[in-house]
């Protein structure tokens, strides 16, 4: 694909995002009742707080959240000369995942600081084990890959045993996982 067709596909996709991110925001409050700046919740209507404090920096975190996961993928792609590595082929984020669950069920203190340490630490062993499998075969890709997959599959079936096992205390992680907008709490 060119670099211009690149930057077309690109710049479509944006303006789609931001015309389906406007059209839920005129759902909710007309653009003559928006709120203007700086935001003071005790002069703004609910669905006026709704819009400022809920619908607007979630979108503005979704966009954000994406580029940062298309860079992180682009970046693993070009340390392991792999056009195929990604978190999830990699098994990082079945890591994050499995620590996640574990420390849910196991050590929920673990959680007071929020979710991202917790997660960040199993992503962290997945990828550090998957590095430890690789460097006996000095980082060739299909080892990696193959790596990657075998401690994902682990993860993912151990994090998917002990969701099913304790399924009714784990709603939110589930949530979560899936990468919901949406506030819980």
């Amino acid at each position: 694909m060119s670099r211009a067709r690149l930057s077309l596909l690109l710049a479509s996709v944006l303006a789609l995002a931001v015309a389906l991110w406007l059209a839920a925001a005129l759902r909710l409050l007309p653009f003559a009742d928006w709120p203007g700046l700086p935001l003071d919740p005790g002069a703004m209507s609910l669905r006026q707080i709704l819009l400022g404090f809920g619908l607007m920096p979630r979108g503005v975190i979704a966009l954000l959240a994406g580029a940062v996961l298309g860079l992180s993928g682009a970046i693993l792609q070009a340390v392991l000369r792999n056009p195929v590595a990604d978190p999830t082929t990699l098994g990082i984020s079945s890591g994050a995942q499995l620590a996640l669950v574990m420390a849910t069920i196991m050590a929920p203190g673990l959680l007071e600081g929020g979710r991202w340490p917790v997660a960040l630490a199993g992503a962290a062993l997945a990828a550090g084990l998957v590095l430890a499998i690789g460097a006996r075969r000095a980082f060739a890709p299909v080892t990696m890959v193959i790596a990657g997959m075998l401690v994902g599959m682990t993860a993912s079936a151990v994090a998917t045993a002990l969701t099913l096992s304790q399924g009714e205390y784990l709603l939110s992680l589930v949530i979560w996982n899936g990468g919901a907008l949406v506030q819980q709490d």
